[in-house]
């Protein structure tokens, strides 16, 4: 799929939330009708392809739905279990690429929703991992400033041209078109981010790794 033009509207965004709605229904029922197609001829290559596409289908409709849906439950939470769940969560799938994770796990506690933030946090250190060379490492660092937090994921991966750093945000688009994925995760967290009054940017250099900063405000004592 071609990636948007820059600077994407929040009318086309809203139109693809509704189209994603009408979409849904015919796609589960394509689903069953296949899934029993294969029930009766198990051995139909076709049908498990035409399953497999479907499924991958109704996978992007689930994020433009999600792209769309920002209500959080905006509340103070302690920081450090949630960083702790997503570096364990994510170790074993960086040692199975020889790939460091490094977590610094500060305690503080901050406003916002705790889900959503351990999904930002999930999707930035899965890519991190996804772009980082054999042998590199991925760091998740945390910086407590007066008023606000700031979660760094920095890696020393391939990095981003100053174009495609600038784009990294769009819905659909996508830095690697080989890599897996629908370019909706990076969209779907500064959304994500902003509806929980904070802010998600990147810092990247060509061939010398790149820097997710998500900030995010500090509970009132």
């Amino acid at each position: 799929m071609p990636a948007p033009p820059a600077g994407l509207t929040l009318d086309l965004v809203n139109l693809t939330h509704q189209l994603a709605h009408e979409i849904q229904a015919p796609l589960l029922s394509l689903q069953l009708q296949l899934q029993r197609l294969i029930e009766q001829t198990p051995t139909s290559e076709l049908a498990q392809s035409c399953l497999d596409e479907v499924a991958a289908l109704r996978n992007l409709m689930a994020h433009v739905l999600e792209l769309g849906d920002s209500k959080l439950s905006l509340q103070a939470f302690e920081l450090a279990p949630l960083l702790k769940r997503v570096a364990q969560r994510f170790r074993p799938i960086a040692a199975a690429r020889r790939v460091r994770l490094s977590a610094k796990t500060d305690t503080a506690m901050v406003s916002g929703d705790a889900n959503a933030t351990e999904r930002i946090l999930s999707n930035l250190v899965d890519n991190a991992i996804k772009f980082s060379s054999p042998n590199g490492i991925v760091e998740l660092v945390t910086r407590v400033g007066d008023n606000t937090v700031q979660l760094e994921v920095r890696d020393e991966g391939i990095g981003m041209a100053d174009d495609a750093r600038e784009r990294i945000f769009e819905p659909f688009f996508r830095l690697d078109r080989e890599a897996a994925g629908n370019g909706l995760g990076l969209a779907i967290s500064k959304q994500l981010a902003h509806a929980q009054r904070g802010e998600l940017r990147c810092d990247s250099e060509l061939g010398r790794g790149s820097i997710f900063i998500l900030t995010l405000p500090l509970a009132s004592s």
